[in-house]
């Protein structure tokens, strides 16, 4: 092959190696999601990066170092990015179960019931007893008195 005897080959395609999350990381920056990105694949090349820059290292190969290095990076800023915007989402659905803000609905609930007078009537009827609310300003007894009872 031509292109693979050229001088410099090896250098272009360690740069394209070394560039491939770029993109994923603008993607995800730009877009504020990182969904559609698989965690454990991203964990797979960090780890995989991290020993070969170890590997490369020991072997002497500066330049190796420095390119699987920048992918150990990137794909530590996109897992980063992927925790961060799991954590905005969590914290986003958390507060929709929040309650909101309940001193002022105690307010609203003494004004709503010092404008309302309300009475309570027990209704007594063989042992059973109901609490009934009403809007009335009159006192009721509706307790039924047989014969039996006097």
């Amino acid at each position: 092959m031509i292109i693979v005897n050229q001088a410099g080959y090896h250098y272009v395609a360690v740069g394209f190696g070394g560039l491939f999350l770029i993109p994923q990381i603008y993607l995800g920056y730009k877009s504020g999601s990182l969904k559609d990105v698989s965690t454990i694949s991203i964990i797979f090349i960090f780890l995989g990066s991290l020993l070969w820059s170890y590997y490369m290292y020991q072997k002497k190969y500066k330049l190796y170092v420095f390119l699987t290095g920048f992918v150990c990076l990137n794909s530590f800023v996109l897992l980063t990015m992927q925790l961060k915007q799991y954590y905005m989402r969590f914290k986003k659905h958390v507060k929709t179960f929040e309650t909101k803000d309940t001193t002022n609905k105690s307010i609203h609930e003494k004004n709503v019931n010092s404008d309302k007078q309300q009475q309570i009537i027990f209704i007594q009827k063989d042992d059973i007893k109901q609490r009934i609310e009403s809007e009335t300003t009159k006192e009721v007894d509706l307790t039924e008195k047989t014969e039996n009872e006097l």
